[in-house]
């Protein structure tokens, strides 16, 4: 009788819990000493685009002129303020560095463009996808561009339908992983593979992750508040060190079982835990019932 009460009324049992069958893909794996040397020759290659945006920035839609010359002309009707036409002096721009037409920035943008390279990844095996500047959130590309795709030598009918959809291949995804819940790019080695496949010939897209520190070098880089991704497409010759450090240092993914050369069941993974409850009689299980009911009804507790 020594025994504590609690510890008699306690017995082990098992709590099962369902998991995928599908392993989880690992991230490729790369040196420090890599992985700075990257960081290195992306942020290189950013600069000019930073510069860029620093000396010639997004001119004004000019709501607050409009409404200033509103008020001075002494009208005070709301179409007035539209129609109105302030005066904004004009400075000729200079183009934006080549390499701003072949960077993505931003989760939001790169994660678009990869799920509509993974979307058309299976229309055809021989499409050929040409270069043109991409919709960037945060202004690096060139927000007017379109794309297009030059179909291969195979069935172009079956391209009829996303022809508008499609973009261009990505040499490498750049992730500064460390000052990011996984939640966020937990998505991307999955994502990265499948883009891939829209273009076989081309090497595979590299996913690159970025030591500690690096989405501050980013920013400043780009003179961005916040760079929390970066897209790279093919180009040459600004960017043959990075893309051939990128390929040289940086493992594909793998996905065994996209691999797989034939399809195969594979059941829920049924994972079986040991825990311990307490153990509760008939009475002491209906008497927590009613109390359960009568705590919904808004009623008091019967007291014995």
């Amino acid at each position: 009788m020594n025994e504590s009460i609690k510890a008699v009324e306690k017995k082990s049992r098992t709590v099962f819990h369902l998991d995928s069958p599908f392993s989880t893909i690992e991230w490729p794996h790369i040196s420090d000493e890599d992985q700075h040397m990257i960081l290195e020759l992306l942020c290189n290659l950013l600069e000019p685009i930073g510069r860029h945006r620093s000396h010639h920035p997004v001119p004004s839609k000019g709501k607050r002129a409009r409404r200033r010359a509103v008020k001075d002309s002494g009208h005070t009707h709301m179409g007035d303020v539209a129609n109105a036409k302030p005066n904004i002096p004009t400075f000729d721009v200079p183009p934006k560095p080549h390499v701003a037409n072949k960077i993505i920035a931003g989760l939001n943008s790169t994660s678009r463009h990869l799920e509509e390279l993974a979307r058309t990844s299976t229309s055809s095996s021989s499409s050929t996808l040409v270069s043109q500047p991409v919709e960037d959130d945060q202004g690096p590309s060139d927000p007017d561009a379109n794309t297009g795709v030059a179909p291969g030598d195979g069935d172009t009918s079956r391209l009829d339908n996303v022809l508008s959809n499609h973009r261009e291949h990505l040499v490498a995804v750049f992730l500064p992983r460390s000052s990011q819940p996984s939640l966020l790019n937990s998505h991307f080695p999955l994502l990265v593979y499948l883009a891939s496949q829209a273009v076989p010939s081309a090497p595979q897209t590299r996913l690159v992750s970025l030591p500690k520190g690096s989405e501050g070098r980013l920013s400043r880089a780009l003179r961005l508040p916040r760079v929390g991704c970066i897209g790279l497409m093919e180009m040459a010759p600004e960017g043959e060190a990075l893309i051939g450090a990128v390929r040289g240092c940086v493992p594909e993914i793998r996905v065994p079982w996209l691999e797989a050369k034939t399809s195969e069941y594979r059941p829920v993974n049924i994972k079986a835990t040991q825990t311990t409850a307490p153990v509760l009689s008939k009475s002491q299980r209906r008497k927590r019932e009613q109390d359960n009911s009568a705590n919904d009804n808004g009623k008091p507790k019967k007291r014995k």
